[in-house]
């Protein structure tokens, strides 16, 4: 039997790079959006569901990655530094704290004045 030859056309099959790879994660840590990333692959770009196939385990890592060095970034802050907002930041994010809620009543009748009409009222007070 004779084989048949046949004659392949079109673009050849995606082969990504690992530069490629660290630069997806990379950016998809920074949260770019994916078709900005697929843009910025190769010198025309890539078609987005090639970027989600070919690169679908470092959009994930990549988001995780950074969600993991930033809050270990902010927890070394709290806990090394003793940067104020990040210690607050750190107790309601790993020991579960709250602000109480507050209920603010007003005492008068506080009506529907401009801010000229209440302006006003508070020059006429002094």
């Amino acid at each position: 039997m004779a084989k048949i030859k046949h004659n392949r056309r079109g673009r050849p099959s995606f082969k990504p790079t690992e530069q490629e790879r660290v630069l997806v994660e990379s950016m998809a840590g920074l949260r770019v959006p994916q078709t900005h990333i697929a843009r910025m692959l190769r010198p025309k770009g890539v078609d987005i569901t090639t970027l989600r196939r070919y690169f679908a385990e470092e959009l994930e890592t990549g988001h995780m990655k950074a969600d993991t060095n930033l809050r270990k970034s902010l927890y070394e802050g709290a806990v090394t530094d003793k940067v104020p907002a990040l210690i607050i930041w750190a107790t309601k994010q790993y020991l579960g704290m709250r602000e109480p809620k507050t209920e603010i009543e007003h005492s008068g009748d506080i009506g529907n004045k401009t801010h000229e009409e209440a302006l006003d009222e508070l020059d006429g007070d002094k």
